[in-house]
């Protein structure tokens, strides 16, 4: 192999190391704040409250982040979703918690606002 050849290629591997040290994995960031969007089972009033923001956040930017919603529908003027998770709470004492999040959007897409519901119930102990 040529000496130019060889050079060529290490210049362009070191390119495309440098390209990919430059990405993220896709996530969403915001700066100063939380760097990454919550999974829907780890979301809180807190992470929602700083992640939706009426007036700015899209209907496109909750789906990529969270996937199609459990329901859709429309009310006149007013879009909704709603996302609703059941699962063990993650604390491993065998808790449940329930999460239920219903977003409203006009007809651009864009939210206006949203209710998020979180029960957590302990684990049942017999006696």
């Amino acid at each position: 192999m040529s000496r130019y050849l060889k050079i060529t290629l290490i210049l362009f591997s070191l390119s495309l190391l440098a390209a990919c040290a430059s990405t993220t994995d896709g996530e969403p960031t915001r700066r100063g704040e939380q760097t990454r969007v919550p999974a829907l089972t780890e979301l809180t009033e807190e992470s929602a409250a700083q992640w939706l923001r009426s007036g700015q956040t899209l209907n496109s930017e909750i789906q990529r982040w969270w996937g199609t919603p459990s329901s859709q529908g429309r009310s006149g003027d007013v879009l909704w979703d709603n996302y609703t998770w059941v699962g063990q709470s993650g604390k491993g004492d065998g808790s449940t918690r329930m999460l239920s999040l219903t977003l409203n959007y006009n007809l651009q897409g864009i939210l206006q606002d949203y209710d998020l519901r979180i029960h957590e119930f302990p684990a049942y102990a017999r006696p």
